[in-house]
């Protein structure tokens, strides 16, 4: 019996010792923030089939928690037909976070939450990217499942490709595809 239980202490000393060790190995967190969507940014959006019927105005809402908080109103990107929209954000201020909101278009001028007929969840701003996609099938008021994808070349943007000896080996020409599935 004396044997059992200082085997089971030995093996719950262990147990305590190598968690011990475990938790002092453990790398520290590292927290992230947000960033603010800084003035003049242009910021793509790519409503659903759903929210595009109707003839529907789309906007975005910038928000700080402050006065400053406003509506910019998207607009269709020329090159893009119907389906990708756009707008620099505020050219003053910077904002934490953002809603993509779907208007009734014959609510009148300005566009504000008195239009609404559906909006996104708060979201936050991603540097890496500036074109919001809205997934197919989705109506619902503050739906999270869109997301932001990548960035967006407009039509016509000149793009340089530089490259190095260890690239090119022994070829003398490259060849890029670019394709924009927007539509």
């Amino acid at each position: 019996m004396k044997v059992k239980r200082k085997l089971q202490l030995l093996l719950a000393t262990l147990f305590m010792s190598f968690g011990l060790v475990a938790n002092l190995n453990k790398a520290p967190e590292i927290k992230t923030e947000a960033a603010s969507v800084q003035p003049s940014s242009k910021i793509y959006f790519r409503p659903n089939a759903n929210w595009r019927q109707a003839s529907a105005r789309f906007s975005i809402w910038f928000f700080d928690g402050t006065s400053n908080d406003q509506f910019v109103e998207l607009l269709a990107e020329p090159s893009a037909g119907t389906n990708l929209y756009s707008c620099l954000s505020p050219s003053t201020g910077s904002y934490s976070g953002l809603i993509f909101v779907r208007h009734n278009p014959s609510h009148p001028q300005p566009i504000s939450w008195d239009s609404k007929w559906n909006q996104t969840g708060n979201l936050t701003f991603d540097t890496n990217s500036n074109i919001y996609l809205a997934p197919e099938n989705n109506w619902g008021d503050g739906f999270t499942q869109a997301y932001w994808s990548g960035r967006f070349i407009p039509q016509n943007t000149t793009l340089y490709f530089r490259s190095t000896a260890a690239f090119m080996g022994t070829t003398n020409r490259v060849a890029v595809f670019v394709f924009n599935n927007v539509d």
